[in-house]
């Protein structure tokens, strides 16, 4: 039994709903049926009951967007870079495609070359709208700052 909830859970992380419950199905057999007049599952149209709860300011919990927290750097590292600084404000997208040819998974990075530093932020109010907050942590790194 636990090894059939196990393969219920897989297939539904990586499948749909519908994919876990057939695997369910499939494991135990007949050996538990459906009491009558009730559903198996909700419809599939349907939200879980955890998404469609009210969050406390009123909202439902699927308009809520995640948290984006800039990491603030140690004092050390904050200090105006010794060379030029070359900034690129860019659309978000943008910005995410130019940091991710520099091998980075980010909405902004930097990087120091030839005594210059180069930052990639993006623009004003994606996801942060504090562009300071992204100044000061990227030029940390090319002050030498690794996280």
């Amino acid at each position: 039994m636990k090894l059939a909830l196990a393969i219920a859970s897989i297939f539904a992380a990586l499948a749909s709903p519908a994919a876990a419950q057939r695997a369910l199905d499939h494991s135990i057999g007949t050996a538990v049926a459906p009491v009558a007049g009730t559903p198996r599952r909700p419809p599939p149209s349907s939200a879980p009951r955890f998404l469609r709860s009210a969050s406390p300011s009123g909202r439902s919990v699927k308009s809520l967007r995640p948290v984006v927290a800039i990491v603030e750097p140690p004092a050390i590292y904050v200090r105006p870079f010794a060379g030029p600084v070359i900034e690129r404000v860019l659309p978000l997208n943008q910005a995410r495609a130019t940091c991710a040819k520099r091998g980075v998974r980010a909405d902004a990075c930097s990087w120091a070359s030839k005594s210059s530093c180069y930052v990639v932020i993006p623009s004003a109010g994606a996801p942060v709208k504090n562009l300071a907050a992204y100044r000061r942590h990227e030029t940390a790194h090319c002050n030498g700052w690794d996280h």
